[in-house]
C-alpha cells in the first residue's frame, strides 16, 4: 500500500471489527442537582442585571426631570437689578439681585424680599451690569427648575434673555 507520509497507518486492513456493544449514553437524573442550582443561578443574575439596569434608567429620568428639564419657561418680571455677583467656591456662577416693579407700586402688600436669579451666558451678565443702580427698569425672560446644580448656579431661576 501506498503511504503519503512515514508515519505507520493503523488502519489499512479492510475487515476492521466494529464494536457492536457500544450503546448510546441515556440521559440519567442525578439528584444532586448541579445543573438546576447552576439555571437558577444564572436566571437570578438576569434578574439581577435587568433590576439594575431598570433601577438606573429611572434614577436617570428623575435627575433629568428635576435638575434639567425646567418646568416653567419664558417666564417674565420687570424690574430694577441691585445687585450683580459671581459667586461660588468651586463653581463661579454669576447671581442677580432685582426688585421687582410691582413690588415698588403695590401700596396693599408689605415688600418682602428681592428676586434673585442665576445666570450662564456672559453677555447678559455685562448688560445687567451696565444696568445696575441706574433705576432703568430691565425686563427679563427665565426659566424654572425644581433643582440647582452647582454649574448652573445658586437660584432655581435662571435668566434667558433681557428685553
Amino acid at each position: 500500500m501506498f503511504l503519503d507520509d512515514n508515519n505507520p497507518d493503523y488502519f489499512t486492513a479492510d475487515s476492521v471489527p466494529a464494536d457492536e456493544n457500544v450503546q448510546p449514553e441515556r440521559p440519567t437524573i442525578s439528584f444532586d442537582g448541579n445543573e438546576a442550582s447552576r439555571k437558577r443561578r444564572s436566571m437570578w443574575k438576569r434578574r439581577l442585571a435587568w433590576l439594575i439596569v431598570a433601577c438606573a434608567v429611572v434614577l436617570g429620568v428623575i435627575f433629568w426631570l428635576r435638575y434639567v428639564s425646567p418646568y416653567a419657561t419664558d417666564c417674565r418680571v420687570k424690574g430694577y437689578v441691585t445687585n450683580v455677583e459671581k459667586r461660588g467656591l468651586v463653581f463661579k456662577t454669576y447671581e442677580v439681585d432685582m426688585v421687582s416693579e410691582q413690588a415698588l407700586t403695590d401700596t396693599t402688600r408689605v415688600y418682602s424680599h428681592n428676586l434673585s436669579f442665576s445666570v450662564e451666558n456672559p453677555a447678559i451678565v455685562k448688560r445687567l451690569q451696565a444696568m445696575q443702580g441706574t433705576g432703568v427698569p430691565v425686563q427679563i425672560v427665565y426659566k424654572k427648575y425644581y433643582g440647582t446644580l452647582p454649574w448652573r448656579g445658586a437660584s432655581k431661576y435662571v435668566i434667558e434673555q433681557i428685553k
